[in-house]
């Protein structure tokens, strides 16, 4: 639900404080009744890494050319900036920012809580 928000926000050039983002909210929670979740993780993982990794995985796989999402720098930006606006507010519950090289114990740990 959240990746929904982001990505339509993004490309409609709002933020999270957007109409698509409610709009989004009421639908999947609301009327689609879909479950909050009990934790939403944010791997925060820098634009340019997450581009440079799709390149990488292109050029290593024949069949895996990159999608017009990530050929879009400004689009993954914008996204970007919407996924922590969503983990800044705790939108529709908690959210844990957590960097690419996070240790999977202490994640574990910080979760169980």
């Amino acid at each position: 639900v959240a990746s929904n928000a982001a990505y339509s926000a993004a490309r409609l050039h709002q933020d999270v404080d957007g109409e698509v983002v409610s709009w989004v909210h009421d639908l999947e929670y609301g009327r689609l009744r879909l479950p909050v979740p009990d934790w939403q993780l944010l791997l925060d993982v820098p634009t340019e890494l997450a581009a440079q990794r799709a390149v990488d995985r292109a050029a290593k796989e024949a069949d895996r050319a990159r999608d017009a999402y990530e050929r879009d720098t400004d689009l993954q930006r914008r996204t970007a900036a919407v996924y922590t606006g969503l983990a800044a507010a705790n939108w529709a519950g908690p959210w844990a920012v957590v960097p690419p090289d996070i240790d999977s114990e202490e994640l574990a740990a910080r979760l169980s809580d």
